[in-house]
């Protein structure tokens, strides 16, 4: 027997099963532009997810 939250989360995977693959969601992600991926984080990206973790590990108990 399904629970009440497993019967919605499969209603939910259903229905994003259905979006994914409809055509009008294809062909707007095949318009997209392409994008790489950066092998290294630019020198400020760096330093504000040092600042960021240094945040993080300050507020845990």
């Amino acid at each position: 027997m399904w629970s009440s939250d497993s019967h919605h989360k499969d209603k939910e995977a259903v229905a994003a099963r259905r979006m994914i693959s409809d055509a009008q969601t294809r062909r707007y992600t095949a318009a997209l532009p392409q994008f790489r991926v950066e092998e290294h984080l630019p020198p400020e990206m760096e330093a504000m997810l040092r600042r960021l973790e240094e945040a993080e590990r300050k507020a845990r108990p």
